[in-house]
């Protein structure tokens, strides 16, 4: 990473930011960051300026509406507390580099505009205590609104620009919550 940030100086990058996402790290994989620390020892700790976090509550794993926020709100203090801070970066800014929630069949508008303001709401909450610094949505329009497949349909519009319920709420959380 040292190398990373010495190449984007000299280029003039000097308000590029330097680091690398995962997805949530559960199993085996949990040994993913702790061997890369590892291999990377304190240079590479001393030169990452965030830990990007791609996550997809209620997509792979359904959680039930009620309990969406206390879900998300675990797997952000878990990412921070069990995988980032044993490994090394424990005080690392968290950027939330993807989330979101495709429609479709049995996936409603309206289900995907409720998931995206529990998300965010509870991101926002666990912001300052976890220290989450971004937020990016994983698409604002849909990839094909005619095909069925999961990863089709992430947008908060559909692929000739309707809005769905999720742009109103997500344009109202910026409003809201900046």
């Amino acid at each position: 990473m040292a190398a990373v940030r010495d190449e984007a100086r000299r280029l003039g990058h000097d308000q590029l930011h330097i680091g690398f996402n995962t997805t949530p790290l559960f199993g085996p994989a949990a040994g993913f960051l702790p061997d890369l620390v590892s291999l990377g020892g304190d240079s590479f700790i001393a030169n990452i300026d965030y830990v990007g976090l791609d996550f997809f509550p209620d997509v792979f794993r359904p959680a039930a509406a009620a309990e969406l926020a206390d879900a998300t709100a675990g797997l952000l203090r878990y990412h921070r507390e069990e995988i980032l801070a044993p490994a090394g970066p424990s005080s690392t800014p968290l950027h939330v580099t993807e989330h979101g929630w495709p429609t479709g069949p049995e996936r409603p508008p309206a289900r995907q505009a409720d998931v995206i303001d529990t998300v965010v709401r509870t991101i926002a909450a666990q912001a300052s205590a976890l220290n989450i610094t971004r937020y990016t949505l994983f698409a604002l329009r849909d990839a094909d609104s005619g095909k069925d497949g999961l990863f089709h349909r992430f947008g908060l519009t559909t692929d000739d620009y309707g809005r769905k319920p999720a742009f109103d709420t997500y344009r109202n959380l910026i409003a809201e919550l900046g």
